[in-house]
C-alpha cells in the first residue's frame, strides 16, 4: 500500500490528484483576463453609442414622447387645417348686416334681432343661427404675446424661429393650427422638434377645436380659419383677417332645434364679408 504524500491532493476515492501544470494555470487567468477586457470593451462602446445618442437625439426623443402624451390626452392634436373653397354663389334670400365698418350678406330671411354690447354684436334669426361678432379690437395679439414677455423667452423663440417668425396673427394660427404630434420623431432634426413642440403648446391654449375639425379659408383679401363643421357640431367659429391683420372672430350657434347652419351658409357670409365703402366711394 503507497504511503500518502502530504504534497500531493487527496482523493476520497483513494486516488491522488496531480497538481496543475503551472502553465496550464497561467492559460487559464490569461483567458479570464481576455475574457473581462472583451466586457470592458463593449461596455465602453455601449457607453459611448448612448452618449452620442443622446448628444443627438436626446431633446428629440424627450419631445417625442411628451407631444405623444399630449396627443393621447387630446387627440384633437393630431388635427390640421383642411382647405375651405369658398364657391358658393350669393343665397337668398339674405339679410344685410353691418357691424364695426364691415358688412356681410347673412344667408337668412330677416328681420334679424341685433343686441349690441360694448364687446360684441349679437344678431339672431327667426329661421337660422345666432351670428355674433367680437370686437376686433379686444382680440388678443398673439403674435406680440407669442415672441415672449421676459428676455429668455424672447430669446428662445429667436433661437428656434428666427428674429422674424411671422408676419402675421393669421400666419401664427396658421403655423399653431398645422402643427400636430405625428410630426415628431425621436430623429427629426432638434431645431424642427422645438419649433413643434412650440407650436403644440401654443395650439393647447389656442381656441379648442370644435367637432369636425378645421378649415383654412382665402376670400378676397380675408384669410382666416374655420373650426368646426355644421353638420357635426352646433357652434362654428370663425377667425377671419384682412389684409392689416385686423381679426374677426364671428360665432355661428344653432339656437334652436329648428334652426339651420350649412357649409354653404358660411361661405356665402365669408364671402361677402367686406369693408363698408366710405361715403363717394
Amino acid at each position: 500500500m503507497r504511503a500518502k504524500h502530504d504534497d500531493v491532493p487527496y482523493n476520497p476515492r483513494g486516488a491522488y490528484n496531480a497538481p496543475e501544470h503551472p502553465r496550464r494555470l497561467v492559460q487559464m487567468a490569461a483567458g479570464e483576463n481576455e475574457s473581462e477586457s472583451y466586457s470592458a470593451i463593449i461596455l465602453v462602446i455601449v457607453l459611448i453609442g448612448v452618449a452620442a445618442y443622446i448628444l443627438l437625439y436626446g431633446l428629440q426623443t424627450l419631445i417625442y414622447f411628451d407631444v405623444r402624451h399630449w396627443g393621447s390626452a387630446n387627440p384633437w392634436l393630431y388635427e390640421t387645417p383642411r382647405t375651405l373653397a369658398i364657391t358658393a354663389p350669393p343665397a337668398a334670400p339674405t339679410t344685410h348686416l353691418e357691424f364695426y365698418n364691415y358688412e356681410c350678406e347673412a344667408p337668412w330671411k330677416g328681420p334679424a334681432k341685433v343686441n349690441e354690447s360694448p364687446d360684441y354684436i349679437d344678431a339672431r334669426f327667426p329661421s337660422g343661427p345666432t351670428v355674433r361678432v367680437e370686437l376686433p379690437e379686444e382680440q388678443a395679439d398673439s403674435l406680440q404675446s407669442f415672441k415672449g414677455e421676459t428676455p429668455d423667452q424672447q430669446q428662445h423663440i429667436v433661437n428656434v424661429f428666427g428674429t422674424h417668425p411671422f408676419d402675421s396673427n393669421f400666419d401664427l394660427f396658421a403655423a399653431t393650427y398645422s402643427a400636430s404630434p405625428a410630426q415628431v420623431s425621436p430623429f427629426t432634426p432638434r431645431i424642427d422638434a422645438e419649433r413643434v413642440n412650440t407650436l403644440l403648446i401654443w395650439k393647447l391654449t389656442l381656441d379648442t377645436e370644435l367637432p369636425g375639425g378645421t378649415f383654412e379659408f382665402e376670400a378676397g383679401k380675408l384669410r382666416g380659419l374655420q373650426f368646426g363643421d355644421p353638420d357635426k357640431s352646433a357652434t362654428v367659429v370663425l377667425r377671419a383677417f384682412n389684409e392689416h391683420d385686423r381679426q374677426f372672430k364671428i360665432l355661428l350657434t344653432r339656437t334652436t332645434a329648428g334652426s339651420k347652419l350649412t357649409q354653404g351658409d358660411i361661405n356665402q357670409l365669408i364671402a361677402s364679408l367686406k369693408p363698408i365703402p366710405l361715403p363717394g366711394q
